[in-house]
């Protein structure tokens, strides 16, 4: 007998593989419906995770050409060093230092820049208006030299005038000067060359009259991303802004041909030179005038290239904008886990309504293997159509949120936006990847399908072990817990501090997903009592449905659960900040009246001329006012051991009667010992950490490279209103003399009028828009606006993950239509209405969402529970669980389950009864 050809038996395989895989399409396209929401839920993932790769990437690179055209031909920069702090607290420069550059051989042009911060335009009243601040929405204010240096430039006139010197402002103060105004402001807000408008400055509110409108950046287009800007002439400038007789920096040009490292080693011995013959000059004026300037003398300067100065811009920027991409990602990542879910349950479903499909092909002589892969080959296919998808929706949501932020004040992001191969392939890796690894379970066993089964109407896949599933999710549920309770109990730092919670985080959900079958049972026959009881026989089989089948429950009930948790987590979260915010400020204040500015800006502060009037109402009024206090506070201000450390400052001698800080040791007032010239307030934490206590000597580092000792005059308990670093006003002075007054506080005359105290003090304030005055009680309640518009914003952005969850009750209850179509056929046969059979579906998908929703805000309270008892006492003292808000979410939750059942439901009632029995 003839042996078969090894060629032939080839091709019989070849053609095997040809007929799975015009199977597999042809099953998709027969199925579609079924896989429609499914295709949703990763098209939505996916959408989602490809909008933070196309904002960010698109932001990144406005704020990198943004970094290049600022810095223009400018060659060097000559500044002082600021080590690892903040760039706005980096120390001026001496005006001298112009000529110095200037001379130096192979210069060919210096520029010397100014860019102060709290530069605030006024708009004028108009109508029953008030006059009003240019709102900042975040973004700088900033005042700064209008100069027109070929190549060195970065303000471009598109309309009127440069601003001329017209006189002093110290010695007119009815003068009128000029300046110029950014594009953006003066279109947004109607601002006209001609006018004469108000400004608050550094040095208080004058007036000024419009002589030209700018363009930041770029000649032909506005690149100052939501700032504001005003421009003036050098020596109003320097008055105006509080720079006289200094630069932040000097920009500088090289002749063409001249070597730039050649120069720029020039240029930094001369500036030693300088500095030694400052510092010679220094020693022989008086001590007063020494201990005030010695901060500047002693400052290092530096000359750094273009090339260094634009990598700093970047970097600058590229910390804001991976917060953007860090929060828009997160929450990506978050709707691709729960569509994960709906993946995986979906295929679990549909190929339990097809075994005897699959089992005939078996007959037909299809291997176990590739049944297996034809059903992987269905995944590979539906997640790149909803990639694709994904991607197209990603792109014109990124547009969408393009639009958000220019109409909120965030700046022109023109141009295209850009699509990076690393977004098409994080966007295929996951969409496709997550539902090809959804199938990997099913498709496994369906390999157990056996030809046989084609010919019994019972036939299911077989589910894994129970056991075996109990075992796993136990493990894992008291793994994540034990993280967890490290994270709560034991001191780490940051790093390993998140990595314990959101690993025991993780851990813990898992494993509560891998035994949720068990208590999905017992749960949902409790949850459809009170169903059976008012909705009779229609309530009594919704709850049979939910319980018949534990593991779909748990399945289709997990999407849910993980929004839910999130929710719940940020609730609890928020609740307790806002109880510590309420109790620091019921405790920790004895002040009577705040006022401070609206801004977000690290930067923002309050004009010394509304200071100093704010001051001398203590002198003026006494009955009604007895003492005020000016807060500073320096983001990245000084350095203890070269780690930059947040400094707030405050008059010492004051503090007791304006805050309550807990002192456990000491005395507030300023009373250095040791040696010290100043006295330090610090926290216990950071007093422990460094092993230090009353009387104890701290060197702290400030911008320039000054390094001074302070004493440690007391040790304090409550960093919540200053922090917990605090050090005199007269340091700060002398070492930040950049940074401005953030707030003040006014303590009442003992038996003063409130009410007249406090018009006292809007008679103050009025002439400054940017000032808000309220007392401890509208203070508590911004606040708490605030925070709870922080979890408006979260839960909108969890929105969509719930909203996915929502797609999978509707996918789980669509499903279940088609597999239970002869079991609803006979129901309506025996006598239940279109309106009953309507009522069960809706009814069990309510149980499905509550259990879902019972499950996720037990874990999002464990989890909240976990955040707050792991964060600093300086974010959240108390805990506060919202018992009613979490009930609302339940009531939500179950909400859902109704708008999930709508469609299965109408289409389970319009069956038709004969075709519904008849079907197999």
């Amino acid at each position: 007998m003839p042996m078969p050809s090894s060629t032939g038996s080839e091709n019989s395989a070849a053609d095997r593989e040809t007929s799975m895989f015009h199977l597999t399409l042809r099953n998709i396209a027969r199925r579609k419906l079924r896989y429609a929401l499914t295709t949703l839920a990763v098209v939505l993932g996916v959408a989602f995770l490809s909008t933070s790769f196309f904002l960010t990437d698109k932001i990144r690179d406005t704020f990198d050409e943004l970094a290049t055209d600022i810095t223009g031909d400018i060659d060097l920069v000559v500044r002082t060093t600021i080590g690892r702090g903040e760039d706005f607290n980096r120390l001026p420069i001496p005006e001298e230092l112009e000529s110095i550059v200037a001379g130096v051989p192979g210069v060919a042009g210096v520029d010397p820049r100014i860019m102060m911060w709290n530069v605030i335009p006024i708009i004028p009243a108009e109508g029953d208006e008030k006059a009003r601040a240019v709102p900042s929405r975040a973004a700088p204010q900033f005042g700064m030299i209008y100069s027109e240096v070929p190549g060195l430039r970065n303000l471009f006139l598109i309309e009127g005038r440069a601003p001329e010197r017209v006189g002093s402002l110290h010695e007119d103060p009815e003068l009128i000067a000029e300046f110029v105004m950014d594009a953006r402001t003066a279109k947004d807000h109607r601002f006209g060359v001609g006018e004469t408008y108000r400004i608050s400055g550094p040095t208080g509110l004058r007036d000024f009259l419009l002589v030209g409108i700018v363009n930041f950046g770029d000649p032909d287009e506005d690149k100052g991303i939501g700032a504001n800007i005003s421009g003036f002439d050098r020596l109003t400038a320097q008055e105006f802004l509080d720079m006289e007789g200094r630069f932040d920096q000097i920009d500088i040009a090289i002749e063409p041909g001249a070597d730039r490292e050649v120069v720029r080693t020039a240029i930094q011995t001369e500036l030693d030179a300088a500095k030694a013959a400052f510092l010679v000059e220094l020693s022989t004026m008086p001590d007063e005038f020494q201990i005030l300037l010695i901060p500047y003398l002693e400052a290092e300067l530096e000359v750094i290239t273009s090339d260094q100065q634009i990598e700093e811009s970047r970097t600058d920027f590229d910390l804001f904008i991976s917060i953007i991409s860090a929060v828009l990602l997160a929450f990506a990542i978050i709707a691709v886990v729960v569509s994960t879910f709906i993946i995986n349950n979906t295929f679990s479903i549909v190929l339990g309504q097809r075994v005897r499909e699959l089992a005939l092909l078996r007959v037909l002589g299809a291997t176990g293997r590739q049944v297996s892969r034809s059903i992987r080959l269905e995944g590979f296919v539906i997640g790149s159509v909803a990639t694709a998808l994904g991607l197209v929706g990603g792109y014109l949501l990124a547009l969408l949120l393009r639009l958000v932020l220019v109409s909120t004040g965030f700046g022109e992001l023109p141009g295209s936006i850009p699509i990076r191969p690393r977004t098409l392939i994080v966007a295929a890796v996951v969409g496709i990847g997550t539902t090809v690894a959804s199938t990997i379970g099913p498709s496994r066993r369906v390999r157990s399908i056996s030809p046989v089964a084609s010919l019994r109407d019972d036939v299911r896949l077989t589910p894994t072990g129970m056991r075996r599933r109990l075992q796993a999710g136990g493990f894992v549920a008291l793994v994540g817990i034990a993280l967890l309770a490290i994270g709560m109990t034991v001191d780490l730092d940051t790093r390993p501090l998140l990595s314990s919670l959101g690993l025991g985080a993780l851990g813990t959900f898992f494993g509560v997903y891998l035994l949720s079958p068990v208590i999905a049972r017992p749960v949902a026959d409790l949850l459809g009592r009170p169903i059976r009881r008012l909705f009779g026989t229609p309530g009594r089989l919704a709850g049979e449905n939910a319980r018949r089948s534990p593991r779909r429950t748990a399945a289709t009930a997990a999407a849910l659960t993980v929004g839910l948790a999130l929710v719940s987590m940020a609730a609890v979260v928020s609740d307790s900040m806002k109880a510590t915010i309420v109790q620091a400020l019921e405790d920790g204040i004895e002040a009577d009246l705040f006022v401070f500015t609206a801004s977000f800006n690290p930067a923002g502060g309050l004009p010394d001329e509304l200071s100093e009037g704010l001051v001398g109402l203590a002198d003026e009024r006494p009955d009604l006012v007895a003492s005020t206090a000016i807060y500073r506070f320096a983001l990245g201000g000084m350095t203890i051991d070269a780690d930059p450390k947040d400094v707030g400052g405050v008059d010492l001698d004051l503090v007791d009667s304006h805050m309550k800080l807990g002192i456990v040791d000491g005395e507030s007032a300023n009373l250095p010992t040791g040696g010290a010239a100043f006295s330090l307030l610090l926290h216990v934490d950071p007093a422990t950490d460094l092993g230090v206590g009353v009387g104890s000597l701290v060197d702290i580092g400030f911008p320039g490279g000054h390094e001074e000792t302070f004493s440690v005059g007391a040790v304090f308990d409550d960093s919540t209103m200053m922090g917990n670093w605090v050090i005199d006003n007269d340091a700060f002075d002398r070492f930040l003399p950049r940074a401005p007054d953030n707030s003040i506080s006014l303590a009442y005359a003992t038996g003063a009028d409130p009410d007249t105290a406090r018009n006292l003090v809007h008679a103050v304030t009025d002439d400054y828009p940017q000032a808000n005055v309220m007392n401890g009680n509208e203070l508590r309640e911004q606040m708490e606006g605030r925070l709870d518009q922080l979890l408006s914003i979260i839960t909108v952005f969890l929105g969509l993950s719930l909203f996915i969850a929502v797609l999978g009750i509707t996918n789980t209850l669509a499903l279940s239509v088609y597999e239970r179509t002869r079991e609803l056929g006979l129901l309506r046969a025996i006598g239940m209405t279109r309106r009953q059979m309507r009522r069960m579906m809706r009814w069990e998908a309510v149980i499905i969402a509550l259990f879902g929703g019972l499950l996720g805000v037990a874990m999002g309270v464990l989890f909240g529970l976990a955040a707050t008892a792991a964060l600093p006492e300086t974010f959240i003292d108390v805990t506060s669980v919202p018992v009613l808000k979490l009930a609302l979410y339940l009531c939500v939750a179950g909400l859902f389950g109704v708008v999930a059942a709508i469609f299965p439901a109408r289409r389970a009632a319009r069956l038709d009864i004969l075709k519904a029995i008849s079907y197999e």
